[in-house]
C-alpha cells in the first residue's frame, strides 16, 4: 500500500496514476493508507478501498476519463463499482 500511495503521489498530476474498469480509465488524484486487507485489488468497502498486499488504499479524489475531477463521496453516487469487484 504504501509503494501504491508514492506511486499516487510521485506521478501526480502528470501523468498520473490510474486504474481500469469496465474497459474506462480512473485517475487517482488523492488517496490515504487504511488497515484493511482483503485479495489485492478488490474493492473492500462501499468508500472506494482498493486492497493491497500488506494494507489498503482508500480513494480520496478521482477522475473519470472525459470527466471532470471529483471527490471520491462525489463520484459514488453516480458510478457504482461493487463491493468484491476486482479492478485492474
Amino acid at each position: 500500500a504504501k509503494k501504491v500511495l508514492a506511486k499516487i503521489n510521485g506521478l501526480n498530476p502528470n501523468p498520473g496514476a490510474w486504474f481500469e474498469y469496465k474497459n474506462e480509465r480512473f485517475k487517482v488524484w488523492k488517496a490515504e493508507i487504511v488497515n484493511k486487507n482483503s485479495d489485492v485489488g478488490k474493492i473492500i468497502d462501499d468508500k472506494l478501498t482498493i486492497a493491497c498486499n500488506d494494507q489498503s488504499i482508500r480513494i480520496l479524489e478521482i477522475q473519470k476519463e472525459g470527466k471532470n475531477r471529483q471527490l471520491t463521496d462525489q463520484f459514488l453516487l453516480g458510478n457504482k463499482i461493487p463491493i468484491g469487484e476486482k479492478i485492474l
